[in-house]
């Protein structure tokens, strides 16, 4: 399993940290123990609403029939040709999602074991393969939409102002508040936190 890990681990923390290390603002090592930090409190924090989708969402475990060896078979080729991919493109410098990859991979271990209608195609709730790949899409949209919203808000509310520097520590706050509240919510909204063994 470190195999799986370090693979796995390698794509995230490199799309996260490469700019911070390459514009020196990071060094190497400070980089790798703000993700081991941050990659341990996001799987604490949110890993039970992942695991719960990624067990649940995709594929049903009832295609398993109570068979947990052929369950554990399943899981564990999905990771490996989810993790063998992973490496495979990061080593000729193909984009490359780590989601996605473990999500396809699973689909097809899903078709495998119970066919074609064994995996969850549509939104099914928010953790189908339709919504999963529908970020594809849709965090590109929201993400344009809301990088113009706060570059106008800026660009009138601070940069435009007689006096830029003071505007800035005036909205400063309302920043941080925002950035704040919304990573609160987004963990504090999970079910998992509440009733862990729903998901």
């Amino acid at each position: 399993m470190p195999y799986l890990a370090r693979i796995m681990l390698t794509s995230s923390v490199a799309n996260s940290f490469a700019p911070a290390v390459s514009s020196r603002s990071l060094t190497l090592k400070q980089a790798i123990l703000a993700a081991a930090v941050f990659e341990f409190l996001g799987a604490v924090l949110v890993g039970a609403r992942v695991s719960g989708t990624i067990k649940n969402g995709i594929i049903s475990t009832s295609i398993f029939q109570g068979n947990p060896g052929v369950q554990l078979l399943a899981f564990t080729c999905a990771l490996m040709v989810s993790a063998s991919w992973l490496m495979v493109a990061t080593r000729f410098s193909l984009p490359v999602s780590t989601t996605y990859s473990i999500v396809s991979a699973l689909a097809g271990a899903g078709v495998a074991v119970g066919g074609v209608d064994a995996v969850q195609w549509g939104w099914n709730d928010s953790k189908g393969i339709a919504a999963i790949f529908g970020g594809i899409i849709i965090a590109p949209c929201l993400s344009a939409a809301f990088a113009g919203i706060v570059f106008l808000f800026t660009k009138y509310a601070v940069l435009e102002r007689e006096n830029s520097t003071k505007a800035a520590m005036i909205v400063a706050p309302l920043y941080f508040f925002t950035v704040g509240a919304v990573l609160t919510m987004s963990i504090g909204k999970s079910p998992c936190l509440v009733e862990p063994y729903d998901c």
